[in-house]
């Protein structure tokens, strides 16, 4: 549908934000506003405005289960219903709600979206 290609899209721009503020930061954003002022502020805003879930602050080199295995980000309801996942990698997923349970419990040490 047109509404997850463009969730799809504000999860990718949270990606795109995020890796820029590592860039200069040498960590990712520790709230909103500074993922905000780092991006896309429309797409970002609208992914906030959604309730979506994500992981602040984290240091890439701290993400122990390799970028392209770490869940970054979700839409609430993805957690029961299924849907995209942005991972660290800064790529976005379709993913079903138990193998995204897994994902969850394999970072759990190191940070899982709030």
């Amino acid at each position: 549908s047109s509404e997850s290609s463009q969730t799809n899209a504000q999860l990718v721009a949270l990606g795109k934000a995020y890796h820029s503020f590592h860039l200069t930061n040498k960590k990712g954003p520790a709230s909103w506003d500074e993922a905000i002022s780092s991006g896309d502020s429309a797409a970002i805003s609208a992914l906030r405005d959604q309730g979506c879930l994500v992981v602040w602050g984290i240091r890439f080199r701290d993400a122990t289960v390799g970028a392209s295995n770490f869940v970054l980000a979700y839409p609430p309801a993805t957690l029961e219903k299924g849907g995209p996942v942005l991972l660290l990698d800064g790529s976005v997923l379709q993913a079903k709600p138990e193998p995204l349970k897994e994902l969850l419990k394999s970072q759990a040490e190191i940070g899982v979206p709030e």
